[in-house]
C-alpha cells in the first residue's frame, strides 16, 4: 500500500512538469502565430 501512494506522488509529480511544458509549447505556438499574422498584416497593407 506504502508504495503505490508513492507512485501517485511520482504521477502527480510528472503531471505537474508536464503541464508547464504544455504551457510553454501553447504559450510559443501562440507568439508564433500571432507574429505571423502581424507580418503577414504588415505585408497586405
Amino acid at each position: 500500500m506504502k508504495n503505490f501512494s508513492h507512485k501517485i506522488d511520482n504521477y502527480e509529480k510528472s503531471m505537474k512538469v508536464n503541464s508547464i511544458k504544455e504551457r510553454v509549447v501553447w504559450g510559443s505556438l501562440l507568439v508564433g502565430v500571432f507574429s505571423f499574422i502581424i507580418l503577414l498584416f504588415d505585408y497586405l497593407t
